[in-house]
């Protein structure tokens, strides 16, 4: 699905989604690059080397990196729901005093595109 919004050229900025892959505009351009399912992204990084392929089971080298990153806000996107192992990641995160969101691709994308609008640090994992 493509959003349609004002482009935000400063940021990475998701422009379009399907159920395997998001279209992100790279910050600073207009170049359109499509990525499949299994990435992170920031207003100003595309990481494909932090292993988010299962939100379930994500190992502390994961969640160090996640926290790293300094957001105000990470939002998961996945289609499983709030189960017991999110609901650690949650915890984790928030006695960190990150907030956390666990949202369907749909909703995460339109999130994500929303907060950067507003120049907010956000963390969206785009699991498979």
């Amino acid at each position: 699905m493509k959003l349609s919004q004002e482009a935000v050229f400063e940021f990475n900025q998701i422009h379009s989604y399907d159920e395997q892959s998001v279209t992100v505009r790279q910050k600073n351009t207009q170049i359109l690059k499509s990525y499949d399912l299994g990435f992170v992204l920031t207003p100003n990084q595309i990481i494909e080397n932090i292993d988010v392929t299962n939100i379930q089971n994500l190992t502390a080298d994961t969640l160090s990196a996640l926290k790293a990153l300094a957001p105000e806000v990470i939002i998961f996107a996945t289609e499983a729901g709030l189960s017991f192992p999110l609901i650690n990641t949650a915890k984790y995160f928030n006695e960190q005093g990150i907030g956390t969101e666990f949202m369907t691709l749909s909703s995460a994308c339109h999130t994500y595109n929303l907060l950067l609008a507003e120049e907010r640090s956000v963390v969206l994992i785009l699991s498979p």
